[in-house]
């Protein structure tokens, strides 16, 4: 028997999503696709797969990914929440700041700040 549709094609998680996201949080935090699996008790080759959205998580898996990557299942599943926390977007923007020099980020602040001002008119 087919899945019953809920929803708008968009609220449906789709694995190659999924394992991108995860993957860039990953890299993002440099850890290791080896470490991951051993914090999950899972094969290397399952994460590679699960990043190439070649395979799709359990439920207690995907717990297990979320806490190993220490972040949110919010983060995880960003683009399929209606509802967002600001937090979130402010430790995604914190990770990718932190190799920044003073100068990018006062750039960085400046676009920032631009982007908003246009966003008013």
């Amino acid at each position: 028997m087919p899945r019953r549709r809920t929803g708008a094609d968009e609220n449906i998680v789709s694995a190659k999503a999924l394992g991108k996201r995860i993957r860039s949080i990953r890299t993002e935090k440099h850890i290791s696709v080896q470490k991951i699996a051993d914090s999950v008790g899972v094969q290397r080759s399952f994460i590679n797969q699960l990043e190439a959205g070649d395979k799709f998580p359990s439920f207690g898996t995907l717990i297990a990914i979320i806490n190993a990557l220490g972040v949110s299942a919010d983060e995880i599943l960003y683009d399929y929440i209606t509802v967002h926390d600001t937090k979130v977007i402010e430790s995604r923007v914190g990770r990718m700041l932190a190799g920044a020099s003073e100068e990018q980020i006062r750039r960085i602040e400046a676009h920032i700040q631009l982007e908003l001002s246009m966003g008013e008119e």
